[in-house]
């Protein structure tokens, strides 16, 4: 009697700790999910910044535009410019231009600078969302190590293997508690994996200087850009 009154008690107690482990897991499972999904916007966010500078590098026409524009924000070498994807000069800004000015070279100005306006918008969306998926992965990893301190895996493993798998299907599985994924991942003994910014494949969020800083360098580019593309600019502005 009193055997099994110490068997069952130990039973209870081991469903207890397993329990607690899956409901923990089931938790870190959802985190490591929306990390990915916070990853995802972060690619988009990424694109939409990549099609900002391959638009103003469109603007820029030839090289040796570009490499000016690339010293005026700071760079060495122009950022993306081996990941972006961008037309023959002119060809892909071309429109109906909405600003007023008294010349053509004017409406390029303002173009130019409504432009540079758009990246750093998109630069400042880019690192924003950049360094939010850093500070989560921080968290996330966080929570595994103390899911790890807090779970012995082979001992979990080893409840598993010594309760009745029966009696355990029927409480847990059926009664949609846990799923049969779950007690899968723990049978095979995997363990979480940290999360890292590198496997998501994003580049580090470029510093360009905010457009206040920029105006009277970036007016004058376009007014040499213009100097030396004059019948390009006109055909971008085509109305």
């Amino acid at each position: 009697m009193q055997d099994d009154f110490i068997s069952s008690l130990t039973y209870e107690v081991k469903e207890e700790i397993l329990e607690r482990y899956f409901y923990e897991r089931r938790l870190l499972d959802m985190q490591i999910t929306c990390v990915r999904e916070l990853a995802q916007q972060a690619q988009k966010l990424e694109q939409k910044l990549r099609l900002c500078f391959a638009r103003l590098y469109n603007l820029l026409i030839d090289n040796n535009h570009l490499m000016e524009f690339t010293e005026m924000i700071g760079f060495e070498a122009p950022p993306f410019k081996q990941q972006v994807k961008y037309d023959a000069p002119g060809d892909q800004i071309s429109l109906i231009c909405k600003f007023r000015a008294l010349t053509i070279k004017g409406k390029f100005k303002k173009l130019l600078f409504e432009e540079y306006q758009k990246l750093c918008g998109s630069a400042e969306q880019y690192r924003s969302a950049y360094e939010n998926l850093r500070e989560e992965c921080k968290a996330v990893n966080y929570n595994i190590r103390e899911f790890e301190k807090n779970h012995d895996l082979m001992i979990i493993i080893n409840f598993l293997q010594s309760m009745d798998p029966e009696l355990v299907m029927k409480k847990y599985f059926l009664g949609a508690n846990f799923t049969p994924e779950e007690i899968g991942a723990v049978g095979n003994g995997l363990a979480f994996k940290k999360l890292h910014l590198k496997q998501f494949q994003l580049t580090e969020p470029p510093e360009i200087p905010d457009t206040g800083i920029i105006r009277k360098p970036l007016a004058a580019l376009a007014g040499a850009i213009y100097a030396d593309h004059a019948s390009l600019v006109k055909a971008m502005l085509r109305q």
